[in-house]
């Protein structure tokens, strides 16, 4: 398997116009439909083969049209005695291709041997111009083209990782040592082969499982992975493989925790309230989705990261299961200031806006001030989404009807998007006369 960078259109035709297997063939973790992709994709043609066997070369070259000359289109006259012999040419060109192909035979035993690669323009023009793959923003099997897209560049990449990508994510103290600690070691153990053994029961107990609760936007998500950018992940250079609770969770669980271990990546269960709730008598269906989940958990061995603001609905059965349990507590000014100086930058190397920076941090300590508030209507404090999603917005006001050279981003744009945002905020309280925090607390989901 090889870990690529993938943009373009995947293929849904054979090399000779016809279908890339029939509509039939085709489960619903598989690409039906011509689509642009721009995703990490795992190149794997072995189990891409297992999950789509519509997709296997045929072992009678069906894949191939090679064309046999009819009868008549070898000699409509007779030929006269005195005239020379004439062989057929069609015999000549399926003994010819069998010489070429003995021929380069020893080569290909070559590569095989040393593990190596064509070098040479002949060769590569005999390879196939698509790979199979799992793309991991869809989660579904395709066929990639390779080649150069119109802006001259390779449609299937090598990755390159970002340089530092911790430095970006705002944590509580000492949440990154410790999950950049337990991983790496998990990695480097797994990489050498050597690992202590300290469940009784063989096979059991080998991965690492963490926990990640606390309240919505501060964080949990971006430590295993957001779309663009997966911390845990792209810092150990493994890919991310995100599970969704879909209609056929079940089916789907085993699935998914055998790619993510076969493939050594770092698995992300967002949300998984589904998976762990607490089981009751009168639910027998979830008792076996959570039964299911305690089992593929035992003998997982890879990376899980479980991230739930409602962690007072889980089963006790996950409780000794879990590594390390992580709790993100509502965003304080430092990690809030942080956030913005951390936008304010990116907008800044942008070279197309210009922030003025002191004026728009004292709006945001005012502002955090009053949503921090005990019993504020406008509270609680934004949290690292709502942080960015304001700038976006702050930036579409700053350039709507903009008339050349730089956009100029200014507090006041700061304040209109805040304004809207603290009506909607008042409205939900007025509602129910409480906090997020204070119904998560009284319906006993978390304790803030």
């Amino acid at each position: 398997p090889s870990h690529r960078d993938y943009a373009g259109r995947n293929q849904v035709l054979n090399p000779d116009g016809s279908n890339l297997g029939e509509e039939t063939c085709f489960s619903e973790d598989t690409m039906r439909y011509s689509e642009w992709i721009e995703s990490e994709v795992m190149v794997d043609f072995e189990r891409a083969f297992q999950g789509v066997p519509a997709w296997r070369p045929r072992e009678n070259g069906g894949d191939f049209k090679f064309h046999t000359a009819s009868s008549c289109e070898r000699s409509i006259y007779p030929l006269q005695p005195e005239t020379s012999q004439i062989c057929d040419d069609n015999d000549w060109d399926c003994r010819m291709t069998d010489e070429a192909i003995e021929n380069e035979k020893e080569k290909w035993r070559r590569w095989e041997k040393e593990h190596s690669h064509p070098t040479a323009e002949e060769d590569l023009l005999i390879l196939p111009n698509r790979v199979f793959g799992f793309i991991f923003r869809t989660r579904k099997w395709g066929c990639l083209e390779l080649g150069f897209g119109s802006d001259g560049e390779a449609k299937l990449k090598e990755r390159k990782p970002r340089p530092e990508p911790w430095n970006e994510l705002q944590l509580p103290d000492g949440h990154k040592r410790v999950v950049q600690s337990l991983v790496e070691s998990h990695f480097a153990k797994r990489d050498s082969g050597k690992s202590l053994q300290f469940d009784l029961v063989r096979a059991k107990g080998k991965g690492v499982i963490f926990l990640l609760h606390g309240v919505p936007g501060v964080g949990k998500t971006s430590t295993a992975g957001m779309l663009k950018h997966p911390c845990v992940a792209e810092a150990n250079h493994r890919p991310l493989l995100p599970i969704t609770c879909g209609m056929e969770v079940e089916t789907r669980l085993e699935k998914d925790f055998r790619l993510a271990q076969v493939w050594n990546c770092v698995l992300l269960l967002d949300e998984a309230d589904i998976f762990l709730a607490q089981r009751n008598e009168n639910d027998v269906k979830r008792n076996a989705l959570v039964s299911v989940f305690v089992r593929v958990l035992e003998y997982y061995e890879g990376v899980l990261f479980l991230t739930t603001n409602r962690v007072g609905v889980f089963d006790e059965a996950f409780k000794s299961r879990i590594h390390m349990a992580l709790y993100y507590p509502p965003l304080e000014w430092k990690y809030t200031k942080r956030i913005w100086d951390t936008h304010l930058m990116k907008l800044q190397a942008s070279g197309i806006v210009e922030v003025d920076d002191q004026d728009i941090l004292e709006y945001a300590e005012t502002s955090f001030e009053k949503q921090a508030a005990k019993g504020s209507p406008v509270g609680p404090v934004w949290n690292g989404r709502q942080i960015r999603n304001a700038f976006q917005s702050a930036v579409a006001l700053a350039g709507f009807k903009h008339q050349g050279g730089k956009i100029r981003l200014e507090r006041e744009h700061f304040e209109r998007v805040s304004r809207v945002s603290n009506e909607f905020n008042h409205y939900v309280w007025s509602i129910k006369c409480q906090s997020d925090a204070e119904k998560a607390e009284k319906w006993g989901y978390r304790f803030d």
